[in-house]
């Protein structure tokens, strides 16, 4: 998804402060790219889709909840999973996963 810069909405950022790559990259073509993604249905709504970064860090590795995410729903129990960056003090951000259970499973 795009912003038109020209009309230039207050909130948005001024730029990455000392990435002047990633600062051109986002705001490139008179547009700021937010890397989401989305699909316009046929009644014109739109629909989130993700992200094109769809990575965070963690202890300085690169984390891709889609990759933890394929792994979790492999589990016969797991009919859904979402995983996301939560806050963490010494690693920047640590991997929180949610599921949903398919139906009534024992441990063990």
């Amino acid at each position: 998804m795009c912003i038109d810069l020209s009309r230039r909405p207050l909130s948005l950022m001024t730029g990455y402060q000392g990435d002047e790559r990633r600062h051109a990259e986002a705001m490139a073509g008179g547009y700021y790219h937010t890397g989401d993604m989305a699909t316009r249905g046929a009644d014109g709504y739109l629909f989130y889709v993700g992200r094109t970064d769809d990575v965070f860090k963690a202890s300085d590795y690169k984390i891709s909840p889609f990759e933890l995410e394929s792994v979790l729903i492999e589990h016969p129990a797991v009919a859904e999973a979402a995983v996301v960056p939560a806050p963490d003090e010494l690693r920047l951000a640590v991997p929180k996963a949610y599921v949903v259970l398919r139906g009534v499973h024992e441990c063990g």
